[in-house]
């Protein structure tokens, strides 16, 4: 078992990796999930599994790991929408937008120029077409879709209607290390993936992943009174992607706090004085 380390400002100990090509479209890979070959046949829960959706990625905590993750594991087929009563939708839900699976990827850099999210559709529903909603490290833009032709929930969609979704990314939307992009239907009905692209006016480079994810590490917008003193904890967002795996956590020169991580999605409030969690 593999330990990992977090250091208040937050610091996983692990190396760079570069990790872009240049892409058919002109521009510097920095990272994909999938292929665009009008086929979701390497995605997870295809084919047919869809219905398994909520338990495997339902609700806002499941991750894809830029550089670690696998599409056939980590990244379903198909986005749901507020109708879809397979993913919990439906009038008696109150159709309330719930399903937001992240993509996190780490610069090593900053880009100096504009990029580029690119995501293909192989199908869309015909009746009742969402609005995708993406998130950029909390910059928000929305896209309708257009119906597409209803069968590539079911069947191969080779048969299906493709579309593609490109948002333009700045500079300033972006930050050195950790980013977030969040990815969520917010209307309508479902729509099936092809392939998702992230690409660059120059080439960067992302860091080097585990199945250890530091969604976060911050200090609390609150204080504790412990031994009548006063303590701000420190609050750890951590996803354990497929293994169990013990982190180290340092917090101001004090004893190392160790702790083992189940496979999922953990949140921590460590305390700075008793050094526990």
């Amino acid at each position: 078992m593999n330990n990992r380390k977090i250091i208040m400002p937050v610091m996983l100990l692990l190396g760079w990796v570069t990790f872009f090509q240049q892409s058919s479209f002109g521009q510097n890979l920095v990272w994909l999930i999938g292929k665009a070959d009008n086929s979701p046949a390497e995605f997870a829960l295809w084919p047919g599994e869809y219905k398994s959706f909520v338990a495997d990625f339902g609700g806002e905590t499941s991750v894809y790991q830029a550089g670690y993750s696998l599409p056939q594991q980590h990244w379903p087929f198909v986005l749901p929408g507020l109708l879809d009563s397979w993913a919990g939708g439906g009038y008696w839900a109150g159709f309330h937008p719930r399903h937001f699976p992240r993509i996190i990827f780490n610069l090593q850099s900053l880009p100096a120029g504009v990029c580029k999210l690119k995501i293909f559709f192989t199908d869309v529903t015909s009746k009742a077409p969402p609005l995708l909603r993406i998130e950029v490290n909390g910059h928000r833009t929305e896209k309708q879709l257009q119906p597409g032709k209803g069968t590539g929930l079911e069947t191969n969609s080779g048969a299906g209607k493709p579309q593609l979704v490109t948002i333009d990314i700045p500079e300033d939307w972006l930050k050195k290390e950790t980013n977030i992009i969040r990815l969520g239907n917010v209307s309508g009905s479902w729509a099936v993936f092809d392939a998702i692209i992230f690409e660059c006016d120059v080439p960067l480079e992302i860091q080097k992943t585990s199945s250890t994810v530091i969604v976060s590490a911050k200090a609390a917008g609150f204080e504790l009174l412990q031994t009548k003193k006063r303590v701000q904890p420190l609050l750890v967002d951590i996803v354990q992607l497929d293994k169990s795996e013990t982190i180290i956590i340092a917090i101001d020169g004090q004893k190392p706090l160790v702790k083992i991580i189940e496979k999922g999605n953990t949140k921590e409030m460590v305390s700075q004085q008793e050094n526990t969690f």
